[in-house]
């Protein structure tokens, strides 16, 4: 049997027990091998640990429910096998880098664990190189090493108003490569032209005019 089959045995178990007891028992036992190969081997082709994934999927399942506002956020994260808010809390808060609560109060987006599969690629996009006119934008500078837990936190501290003075205006993302620390920079704000808040902790940057636009 090819790895790919192992892991979607494992990977449709763990789907099909989400929210009972998954130890690694029971996971290698699914899988039919020893503790050792498992791990290696799931480790390899996921790029984590079987309990990160569980624990993923369980918070992914829980943000599907959260937006609901008739249900405690309590009995949410218990209904999906957390024992306590403050345990389920502090899962979210490990994944996101912001609070359940403040997420059911603000529009935002997370980063998702959907039910994988073993049996396809991963979809690559291809970018397309847009042309645009050079700007001026006011923004932060992100402070997370996965952008999408910085863009989290902007919108729920309403990062975005207190740059505008309160304003409803467009954010924009941008990613500065920085070649004396060889790693990707990312920064999110507005156009300074709307720029009317008193803020701290602000960057000022100019548009050069070409950006990698994700299709």
């Amino acid at each position: 049997m090819k790895y790919t089959e192992i892991l979607q045995n494992v990977l449709d178990y763990i789907e099909e027990n989400l929210y009972e007891d998954l130890n690694l028992d029971r996971l290698t036992a699914a899988a039919g091998y020893l503790k050792y190969h498992f791990l290696r081997i799931f480790k390899e082709e996921l790029h984590m640990t079987p309990a990160e994934y569980i624990r993923r999927r369980r918070i992914t399942e829980i943000v599907r429910d959260i937006s609901d506002k008739n249900d405690s956020i309590a009995w949410i994260g218990y209904r999906h096998g957390f024992n306590s808010k403050e345990n389920f809390t502090r899962a979210f808060w490990s994944e996101h880098h912001i609070l359940p609560s403040a997420y059911r109060s603000v529009d935002s987006s997370l980063k998702l664990l959907n039910p994988n599969t073993a049996r396809n690629d991963k979809p690559v996009s291809a970018p397309d190189i847009l042309e645009v006119k050079s700007f001026w934008a006011t923004v932060y500078k992100s402070d997370e090493e996965d952008c999408t837990g910085f863009c989290n936190k902007y919108h729920c501290d309403r990062l975005s108003r207190k740059l505008s003075g309160g304003e409803v205006c467009p954010d924009y993302g941008f990613s500065v490569w920085d070649a004396e620390k060889n790693k990707l920079d990312y920064y999110i704000g507005i156009l300074t032209e709307h720029a009317r808040g008193r803020f701290g902790g602000h960057h000022a940057a100019k548009g050069r005019g070409r950006f990698a636009c994700g299709v």
